[in-house]
Order: structure tokens, then sequence, then C-alpha cells
């Protein structure tokens, strides 16, 4: 697992007009290593996190790599990035989750500073399973809220330490399964796009499924209530 830091920085080509002073390396803050590689590599069923962490980047830059043999996820909470590939060009926007497999050329660019995002660099064959079951989709994304629920298996991995043991090794994988599922089910029509508990009323007001989504039926309500009185001029 280590090495990672000099493999990815060996395929990366920078712009010099625009990066000046940044190096790839911005993309990977935290680089990770496993306590007993051998074992939970031989297990076969865990995701292997790379590198990554966040970034908070408020100068330009832009990257192309030469394939790499990993995949990414990658959370923007502002500003956005582009991802390009091939003759494809994807707005890496805010509030969305995007997964990318890095097997083909890519490159990846700021695009509206600051550019306030995270993102994690992994391996292993639960990775494998979902590239193939992604592969239909052009830049696999979805869009969250920020007071989605499933951003707090974003937010739990920030604080973690860079040689992983076994326990630490479980909670890694169980958080990008978490991220990875959701995506996979949001991008099928099997996760539902308002939460079952918001009443049938509501539904029919038709808000964006981002402005319903995670809230409360109460808290709805009281939006409701707040939109109808500004139409009404209360």
């Amino acid at each position: 697992m280590n090495g990672f830091k000099e493999y990815f920085s060996s395929n990366a080509t920078a712009k010099k007009m625009i990066n000046r002073d940044i190096d790839p390396t911005i993309l990977i803050p935290q680089v990770f290593s496993y306590r007993q590689p051998a074992s939970i590599q031989a297990a076969g069923c865990f995701f292997l996190l790379r590198a990554g962490g966040h970034v908070l980047c408020d100068r330009p830059f832009s990257f192309t790599f030469a394939p790499l043999d990993c995949c990414f996820l990658l959370y923007t909470k502002e500003g956005s990035g582009k991802l390009h590939c091939g003759t494809k060009t994807q707005t890496l926007s805010e509030g969305a989750l995007y997964f990318f497999d890095c097997s083909q050329p890519f490159s990846i660019s700021a695009a509206l500073l600051p550019w306030d995002f995270q993102i994690y660099f992994f391996t292993g064959a639960p990775a494998a399973y979902f590239s193939e079951k992604l592969a239909a989709h052009c830049a696999p994304h979805c869009f969250l809220p920020h007071y989605a629920p499933i951003l707090n298996y974003m937010r739990q991995m920030l604080p973690l330490p860079a040689v992983l043991d076994e326990p630490w090794a479980v909670h890694v994988h169980n958080l990008l399964n978490n991220l990875l599922t959701y995506l996979y089910l949001n991008l099928n029509k099997l996760e539902s796009e308002y939460p079952a508990s918001i009443p049938p009323y509501l539904l029919k007001m038709k808000l964006p499924a981002a402005e319903l989504r995670g809230i409360s039926p109460r808290l709805a309500s009281l939006v409701i209530s707040l939109l109808r009185s500004r139409a009404a001029g209360n």
C-alpha cells in the first residue's frame, strides 16, 4: 500500500501556465496505509482506501492523468471543478457526489473558485464491482443537499488516521460501501426521490427533491406554510 503518492504524481502532467506552484498531490492531502495489509487484502472483500481528504483550493489548476489503478469519489461542498475524459466534460457541481473509474486517461481542473471538496481514491474488489455496475452511466453522480443524512458518511471520512488497523479498515469499507450503494440505487431509481415520511399533500406542491429530502414532516409543513404566505403577499 506504500508508494501511492509517488505513483499518483508520476502519472500526472500539469499545465504549467495554469498551475505554477501547485502540485498534483493537492488532490491527495493524506495517504493511507494498512497495519496488516496482507491479511486485509487476502480477505478480498474490502474497499482499500489509498489517499484523499478535504481540499480547499483558491487558485486555478489543471492536471492530466494517465490511467490509474483505482477509482475516486468526489463531493463538492462549494465552487466547482471540471472532469474531462475523452470527448466528454463533466462539471463537478456544488452539492453533487461523483464516482469515477480512473482506469482511463482523464484530467481534472478547478472551475469556480474557491473549490471546496472531498475526494478519495480507493481500490479493492468492491470498487471493481461498482465500477462495472456504474459503467453504463456517464460520470455517475447524484445531488445531495447539505442536510442529507448520507453526507454523514463523508463527514466521517475526515478524521481518519494515516495508518488503518483492522477495525478502521472495516469502518472505512462501511463508509465507502454506503456512499456507493446510495449512488447506485439513486441512479437506478431504487432510492426514493422523496423520503417516505413526507405526507402526500406536500408532494403535490412539487418542490424540488433537494428541498424535501431529509426534512421532517413538521419542518416541511412549516416551509410550505411560509411559501404559501409569501405567495399570498402576507
